[in-house]
């Protein structure tokens, strides 16, 4: 059902971008398709999104980190610090091809 829904949703998204062709992020096709409060409520909602799993990602890395060391410390504070420096550089990578050339290192 999940795939589906992803299907039609991809298909739904190609026909926003061939009707609105200098469209590049998702707010902007909602404003192009809706208007300016639709364009601000998508935002909204992508700024929540991203925070929200960001938020979840950093615990499960603290909790992954404390599993993985167990001499380690066992403050939470001092794992989400460890996982805050193993994250931050990778998010400021702009492009695939700089991801890519991390991964390889």
């Amino acid at each position: 059902l999940f795939a589906l829904l992803a299907y039609y949703a991809g298909i739904l998204l190609w026909r926003l971008q061939h009707f609105h062709p200098g469209s590049v992020t998702y707010p902007e096709m909602a404003r192009r398709a809706g208007g300016d409060a639709e364009g601000a409520w998508v935002t909204g909602f992508l700024y929540v999104a991203f925070f929200g799993n960001l938020a979840i990602y950093i615990v499960l890395m603290t909790d992954s980190l404390s599993a993985a060391i167990e001499d380690g410390p066992r403050c939470r504070t001092a794992l989400s610090a460890v996982a805050v420096a193993i994250l931050f550089p990778i998010a400021q990578l702009r492009t695939l091809h700089g991801v890519s050339f991390v991964a390889l290192g």
